[in-house]
């Protein structure tokens, strides 16, 4: 499940838990954005941010000064689900 699926799925149970979700996953995102280096490498030179509230991962990579998202990822999911998806 992504990001988008994950907020529909909220959606269905309550509005405001889908918004609740989208903000936590902006605030996760900027978070990201800010400070890239404060969560450190866990598969190869993928790293990860809690969502805050969520049961869910933001999983972002470092390319040059880019930070680029790969995956929002469920915590209970098989982790490094999203290699696949991940090749530069």
């Amino acid at each position: 499940m992504d990001g988008a699926a994950a907020a529909d799925w909220y959606g269905i149970r309550s509005v405001t838990a889908a918004l609740a979700f989208a903000q936590a996953l902006e605030l996760c995102i900027l978070r990201v954005a800010e400070a890239p280096l404060l969560h450190p490498p866990r598969f190869g030179p993928f790293r990860q941010c809690k969502v805050r509230r969520f049961p869910y991962h933001v999983v972002y990579r470092l390319h040059d000064d880019d930070v680029v998202v790969v995956a929002v990822s469920h915590a209970s999911r098989a982790p490094g689900w999203w290699l696949a998806r991940a090749k530069p």
